[in-house]
């Protein structure tokens, strides 16, 4: 784990070390002494995660890197237009943007988030359900089950949410394992429409494509 701090300026608080029983609280303490202070520059901080990441693929090249990003706030130096920041972001990474409180400019996070197929924005409301936040991106770290998965239709369309487009194929990334995934899709002729998930298997790297079957259909009144 690798942790930075930042406001207008970067704070290194762990350099990359490996957590055990041993040194966890020792971390957890440094993260404790943070407080908030001076300007919000989000671009200096993602130019910083690039760095970061690039020094990571170079020692790495075969680890899995993960990027969770946390901002309360709104930008208040530094760059500003989303279309440039959401250029910042490395789409070959896992990216989680967590919103923290209401006064974060979700709008950007989202923006964010449509950087890669596995790049996720997340809200935490209060630091009561951190935990349930930071619980569930960490599960999708731990158990993963299929990358680069695609969903194509054909006689129909599915629902793009980043984007809020209908196309006939949807990037989903990565599937965790045991996770419940609700897409959307329209047709002018259900009889024929199907769908095929082509995807990569985690355990041993190798393609797999599986087509999936109509079933009985469903009420369907709820996602109106």
């Amino acid at each position: 784990i690798t942790v930075e701090a930042f406001d207008d300026k970067l704070y290194s608080i762990v350099e990359r070390t490996n957590v055990t029983e041993e040194n966890y609280k020792e971390i957890i303490k440094k993260i404790e002494n943070l407080s908030p202070k001076d300007s919000t520059d989000i671009g200096k901080a993602l130019n910083r995660v690039g760095e970061i990441t690039a020094k990571l693929r170079t020692q790495f090249p075969d680890h899995k890197i993960n990027h969770i990003f946390m901002t309360d706030g709104q930008i208040t130096q530094g760059e500003r237009k989303y279309d440039n920041l959401t250029a910042l972001v490395d789409p070959e990474i896992t990216n989680a943007f967590i919103g923290f409180g209401t006064d974060h400019d979700a709008s950007l996070l989202n923006a964010l988030s449509t950087a890669g197929a596995n790049s996720n924005y997340y809200f935490i409301d209060k630091l009561e359900n951190a935990g349930l936040v930071y619980g569930e991106i960490l599960h999708g770290i731990v158990y993963r089950f299929l990358t680069d998965v695609v969903i194509t239709i054909s006689e129909g369309l599915i629902y793009n949410f980043k984007t809020n487009q209908w196309a006939t194929s949807l990037s989903v990334g990565e599937i965790v394992s045991e996770s419940n995934k609700t897409y959307h899709v329209v047709s002018n002729s259900p009889a024929a429409c199907s769908a095929e998930l082509i995807c990569r298997r985690v355990l041993d790297g190798t393609e797999a494509n599986i087509v999936i079957l109509r079933e009985e259909d469903m009420d369907l009144t709820k996602y109106i």
